[in-house]
């Protein structure tokens, strides 16, 4: 979910080359396979869109951190979701040939939100998707799943993504896995909005920053947070205000803060309210794309 597969993308403007990527430990031969078949001098704009930069650099040997900073060098500007990745990428990579921009994401009406209210009172959904894995905390969703289905027994957990599915459900005891849980597959677009419009909580218990669009797209629905605060998703998520950020692996946090909201419509409503004014105000599509062609005309003048 998100916005689609960003993990590398090449688009050519004019005399423009735009990347997109991920910063993960794919990424140096992604770009260095790039240059080998470019061969021409063309301005190239490098957008990161989150990952995790210790894979990316920090964990690299000391030969692959000399490639990444050969490889930085050759780009006209790098462009970074947050201050954090721009603080990261200043390690290696000159402050002046740094852009901040914030990803983007679409909201919905206020209508359309006060419509939605009695679908997601009744089902009670709370969505999670992502590559399923360590990383993502999916191995703390079992506890997490049956600790609050104890408390509130008609809660339904949707679990969207690829990865370990079957290693995950194998850890959830009957009944709660087909009674309380659906695992979705990673759905096309069509099936994130059914997903989206019919859940209440957006549940992120990752354990290293990932991607901050799906979070995004997530309060663009007027979904309520509840989610680890690593990376840009501490950036994004306010506690208290349109979520709650509890510390990776706390399974009876994250429990107590899903158990709260539900069981609290009022406080689970306002911080729904509270998600579609950040984006409104932050993280709105036009924004994002504002930005974006700001950068890319300065690199085409």
């Amino acid at each position: 979910m998100g916005g689609g597969n960003r993990e590398f993308r090449i688009t050519r403007s004019g005399q423009l080359i735009h990347i997109e990527t991920l910063a993960d430990e794919r990424t140096p031969g992604n770009l260095s396979e790039f240059w080998k078949e470019r061969g021409t001098d063309q301005p190239i704009l490098l957008q990161i869109h989150g990952g995790d930069f210790s894979r990316f650099y920090e964990k690299a040997g000391v030969i692959r951190r000399l490639l990444i900073r050969r490889l930085l060098r050759k780009c006209a500007l790098i462009v970074v979701p947050s201050d954090s990745w721009k603080n990261a990428f200043s390690t290696i990579v000159r402050d002046e040939r740094i852009r901040v921009l914030p990803e983007g994401a679409d909201a919905i009406s206020d209508a359309r939100f006060e419509e939605l209210k009695p679908l997601r009172r009744q089902r009670m959904q709370i969505l999670f998707d992502g590559v399923i894995g360590e990383d993502s905390g999916s191995y703390d969703l079992p506890q997490i799943i049956v600790h609050t289905a104890q408390c509130v027994p008609d809660v339904r957990f949707v679990l969207a993504g690829n990865g370990d599915i079957d290693g995950v459900r194998a850890m959830i005891p009957e009944p709660y896995v087909s009674r309380n849980v659906l695992f979705s597959g990673d759905p096309e677009q069509e099936g994130r909005t059914w997903l989206l419009e019919r859940s209440c909580i957006y549940l992120q218990p990752s354990y290293h920053g990932d991607v901050p669009g799906a979070v995004l797209e997530a309060m663009g629905y007027g979904l309520a947070v509840v989610a680890t605060g690593v990376g840009e998703i501490g950036e994004i998520v306010r506690d208290n205000y349109n979520g709650y950020l509890p510390e990776p692996g706390d399974v009876g946090g994250i429990t107590s803060r899903l158990t709260e909201l539900l069981n609290d419509p009022e406080t689970l409503f306002l911080a729904g309210e509270n998600s579609l004014s950040i984006v409104r105000s932050r993280y709105s599509r036009e924004q994002y794309e504002s930005g974006l062609q700001k950068y890319m005309r300065s690199l085409a003048t």
